[in-house]
Parts: C-alpha cells; structure tokens; sequence
C-alpha cells in the first residue's frame, strides 16, 4: 500500500468488480481501478456499495481532469506520520 498524500471522493459506486479491479461511477465518469489502490478509508469494496474512495494523490491525478486545481481534491495529509 502506497504512503503518501491521498486523495478522498464520495459518492462512488461500484458498478463492478474482477479479480484485480473496481470498475467505480465518479461522478459521471467511469474509472477501473486496482484492488491495491484503495487506501484506509474507502468503504466501498464490492459491486453495488456507494461511499468514499482513498487514493493515492498521484494515482488520483493520473485520471481526475483538473485534481490539482480542484480544491475539493488538495490531499488529505502530508504524508508525514
């Protein structure tokens, strides 16, 4: 599991799952993403849960249009513990 800022977005549903990954509503997009990208906090897991995604603030802007700018998406921590 990655250390490190992280990203949180609510409101996700798992639209489906595969052995490696989460195919997730974000808003009106659609994103995959692997099994072991979920940080502590995510409480969506399976097909059909809606919650929050944790993810690692450099693996959020990978496909998060505009995740820098957007102030809702600054991370959540430093990643200093």
């Amino acid at each position: 599991m990655a250390q490190g800022p992280t990203v949180e977005s609510s409101d996700v549903f798992v639209v489906q799952e595969t052995e490696t990954a989460l195919l997730c509503r974000i808003g009106e997009k659609f994103h995959w993403v692997a099994h072991g990208r979920l940080q502590p906090g995510s409480t969506v897991e399976y097909p059909g849960d809606l919650g929050v995604l944790v993810l690692p603030w450099d693996f959020a802007v990978e496909f998060w249009d505009g995740a820098m700018s957007d102030k809702r998406r600054w991370p959540l921590c430093d990643g200093s513990m």
